[in-house]
Parts: C-alpha cells; sequence; structure tokens
C-alpha cells in the first residue's frame, strides 16, 4: 500500500531506530511515514493529532444505504 501523499516525510525502520528523536521530533510536526524494505509500513503522529482525527471520524456521518 502506498502513501496518497508523497509529500509526507519518510523514514526507514532502520531510522526509526537509529534517530529516533529525530522521527520524534518531525512527527510532532506532522504525521511521518515509517518504510520497511522500501514498502510503507507505518505512520506515527502526535497523539493530539491523532486524538483529533479519531475525534473528527466519530462525528462524520456514516453512510446507511443497504448494500446489494
Amino acid at each position: 500500500m502506498k502513501a496518497d501523499d508523497d509529500r509526507m516525510r519518510r523514514f526507514t525502520s532502520r531510522d526509526l531506530q537509529r534517530r529516533l528523536g529525530e522521527v520524534q521530533e518531525a512527527a510532532l510536526r506532522e504525521a511521518v511515514l515509517i518504510t520497511f524494505h522500501g514498502r510503507d509500513r507505518l505512520v506515527v503522529m502526535a497523539a493530539d493529532a491523532y486524538a483529533e482525527l479519531t475525534a473528527r471520524t466519530a462525528r462524520a456521518p456514516r453512510d446507511t444505504t443497504p448494500k446489494d
């Protein structure tokens, strides 16, 4: 699976291990993508940004149209 936003800052899983502080600082500013063997694997974001995102999702109207 590829992230839709190619402008998202990317780090490899090795970067995550070796440069954790830098990854954390970047994630506090905006969501960052972690790759593993060249493939998108994880998204890391600030806890408050995640809380806002999930709250918005919970408030969004749900599609109740029956599926055929």
